[in-house]
């Protein structure tokens, strides 16, 4: 989620290659899936980022994670 229109860029870190670029509108959010196993996110401007590592029922086995990653920041 984004409180200011921003764009977000994915790496795959095993490849060593970007993987995707997306733009965040202002006060909204997406949802995006990589094929990638470990991932790098950078954000041109703050954004929280929820991670959900199961198939995305939230159950039993799964873990959510929630982070925010400033300006320029990469994670």
């Amino acid at each position: 989620m984004a409180l200011e229109e921003t764009r977000v860029h994915i790496y795959d870190l095993e490849l060593q290659k970007k993987t995707g670029e997306f733009k965040i509108p202002p006060c909204s959010s997406i949802k995006v899936k990589p094929l990638a196993k470990e991932i790098l996110l950078q954000s041109e401007k703050p954004i929280s980022v929820m991670y959900v590592s199961n198939d995305g029922t939230y159950g039993y086995g799964g873990d959510m994670t929630f982070m925010r990653i400033e300006a320029g920041e990469t994670s």
